[in-house]
C-alpha cells in the first residue's frame, strides 16, 4: 500500500519544469550563520553571497503563484555538522500579519491561523520524514511521519536552532520576514561523516496567513504536506579547496660553452667564440598565497590585573575588525557572552567585574578568537582583596601608654641629673665662702697685732 501511494504521489508531482536545490558549503560555522540575523539585510551578508536561492513556489492545488507570496525565497548552506535553510518572505500588509511566538503544549500555534515556514526533510524518501515549523516570531516545534502515516507532534530535544525576525524595508513595494533554520544532519537520522556525496532530500513550505482553506499554501515546485514523493535531493556542493602552489624545479640545466679558444698557429689567434651563457631559467616561482594579515592586542591601552572583590573591569584592545571577532577564551575555556561587552575600535572587551570575581588569584591567558583561524593572547593577573589593618584601639592605647611612661621615666631621670647638679653645685659654693672668711679673720688678725704693737712703741718713748 505504502508503495502504491509512493507511486501515485509520484506521478502527480511529476513536472518537466521542476526547480532542482544545491546547498553551498560553508566553513562559517552555526553561530555564525545564525548571527547574520542581527544585520539589516541578513542574506546580503556574505556568509550567503554564493547561495543561488530557490524561487519556484506554487499553490499545491491550483500549480500558480499565489497573490503577495509570489517572491518566497528560499536559500543554502551546509556544512559537516548542519543543513542551514534559510527563508525570505514577503508580505504586502505585514503589521496586520497574524503570527505566533508560543507553541501549544500539543504541538500547535497560539495563534491558531499563524504564517509559518515548513521544512520537509528525510535520509532518504522512505525512511522517517520529519516537518520543521517555525514561524515569524521564532518559535518553532517540530512533528514527523513514518513510510507515510499521519503525522505526530516530535516532543524530542534535539540538535537545530532558528532565528527569525521581521524586516520593515521595503522591497518591491513589499515588506518582509526572514527567517534561518539550523537542522543538523544528527536530528534526521545521518549519523555518518557529513561529505558532499551524502544524501539528504527535502522541499520547502509556506502556510501563507495560516495556509486559511488551503488556497494560500505555498510549496516548492508545488508540493503539498506530508508528500514523501515531492522530496527533492539537494546537492552538498563540494567544499571550495584553495590551491597550493608549490615551486617548479628548473627544468634544464645550464648550457656549458659550445667553444673553447683556438690553439695560437704563428701567431696568437684570439677565441673566435665566447662562453654560451645558460639560457635555461626556473620555468615558475613560488606562488603560495600570504599569510593572514596577523591581529595583535594594544598592550598600552589594555588593563593587566584587577582585585578580587572589587567592582573593576578588565578592557582588552585587539586591532581586529569587530565584525570578525567570534568568541574569547579564558584559560582556555570559552566565557560566555554575557560576562563582557564589545564595543568597535577595532574590537574592545570588557570583562564584568562579576566574572572576574570568580576567578582565582594569580595570572590567567586571554585569548581573542576572530574568522579565518586568527587570534590574538594577552594575559592579566586577578589580585586577592588587600588584608584589613589588624591594630585594635585597645593595641594603640597601650602603645601609647608604654610611650607616656617611658616619656615619663626620661623626664624624672632628666629632673634627678638636674638636682644632683645643683646640689653639687650648692656645696662647692659653701667651701668657697668658708675659704675666703678666714682670709678676712686673718687679715684682722694682723692689722690687730701691729696696732697693738704700735701703741707699745709709743708708751716706751714717754718713759
Amino acid at each position: 500500500q505504502y508503495i502504491k501511494e509512493t507511486f501515485a504521489a509520484n506521478l502527480e508531482s511529476y513536472d518537466p519544469e521542476k526547480e532542482e536545490a544545491t546547498a553551498t558549503h560553508t566553513t562559517a560555522g552555526k553561530d555564525a550563520v545564525l548571527a547574520t540575523m542581527e544585520k539589516d539585510d541578513p542574506f546580503a551578508d556574505a556568509v550567503w553571497a554564493e547561495t543561488t536561492p530557490l524561487v519556484r513556489f506554487l499553490n499545491p492545488t491550483s500549480r500558480q503563484q499565489v497573490a503577495d507570496a509570489s517572491n518566497m525565497k528560499v536559500r543554502l548552506l551546509w556544512d559537516e555538522e548542519y543543513l542551514y535553510v534559510g527563508y525570505e518572505n514577503y508580505y504586502a500588509n505585514i503589521e496586520n500579519m497574524p503570527t505566533s511566538s508560543e507553541v501549544t503544549s500539543a504541538g500547535s500555534w497560539f495563534v491558531g491561523n499563524s504564517e509559518d515556514v515548513e521544512t520537509y526533510i528525510a535520509a532518504d524518501p522512505g525512511s522517517r520524514m520529519y516537518d520543521y515549523f517555525t514561524s515569524p516570531g521564532n518559535a518553532s516545534f517540530r512533528y514527523y511521519s513514518e513510510n507515510g502515516t499521519s503525522p505526530a507532534y516530535d516532543s524530542t530535544v534535539v540538535d537545530w536552532s532558528t532565528a527569525a525576525k521581521i524586516i520593515n524595508v521595503e522591497d518591491v513595494s513589499k515588506d518582509r520576514y526572514v527567517v534561518i533554520q539550523a537542522i543538523s544532519f544528527d536530528s534526521i537520522g545521518i549519523t555518518e561523516t557529513i561529505t558532499s556525496e551524502t544524501d539528504v532530500y527535502a522541499y520547502f513550505f509556506r502556510a501563507y496567513n495560516g495556509g486559511g482553506d488551503g488556497a494560500k499554501n505555498v510549496g516548492w515546485n508545488a508540493a503539498p504536506v506530508w508528500q514523501p514523493g515531492y522530496l527533492r535531493q539537494i546537492t552538498l556542493s563540494a567544499p571550495v579547496v584553495t590551491p597550493t602552489a608549490t615551486p617548479v624545479a628548473p627544468t634544464e640545466t645550464p648550457a656549458e660553452p659550445t667553444a673553447t679558444p683556438v690553439a695560437p698557429t704563428e701567431t696568437p689567434v684570439e677565441p673566435t667564440a665566447t662562453p654560451v651563457a645558460p639560457t635555461a631559467t626556473p620555468t615558475a616561482e613560488p606562488t603560495a598565497s600570504p599569510a593572514p594579515e596577523a591581529i595583535e592586542i594594544v598592550e598600552d591601552k589594555t588593563d593587566d590585573s584587577h582585585t578580587i572583590g572589587s567592582d573593576g573591569t578588565v578592557t582588552i584592545y585587539c586591532n581586529g575588525e569587530l565584525d570578525e571577532f567570534e568568541k574569547v577564551e579564558v584559560d582556555g575555556v570559552e566565557v560566555d557572552k554575557s560576562n563582557y561587552t564589545l564595543e568597535e575600535g577595532s574590537t574592545i572587551l570588557t570583562f564584568k567585574a562579576s566574572y572576574l570575581n570568580t576567578l582565582a588569584p594569580g595570572e590567567h591567558t586571554v585569548k581573542m578568537i576572530y574568522s579565518g583561524d586568527l587570534s590574538a593572547v594577552t594575559t592579566f593577573v586577578i589580585k586577592e582583596k588587600a588584608a584589613p589593618d589588624t591594630n585594635t584601639p585597645a593595641d594603640n592605647d597601650t602603645n601609647n601608654d608604654a610611650d607616656n611612661n617611658e616619656v615619663t621615666n626620661d623626664v624624672a631621670d632628666d629632673n634627678t641629673t638636674a638636682a644632683s647638679a645643683v646640689e653639687a653645685s650648692s656645696a662647692q659654693t659653701g667651701d668657697t665662702s668658708n675659704q675666703a672668711l678666714w682670709v678676712v679673720m686673718a687679715v684682722i688678725a694682723v692689722l690687730a697685732g701691729l696696732g697693738i704693737l704700735t701703741l707699745s712703741l709709743r708708751k716706751k718713748n714717754r718713759m
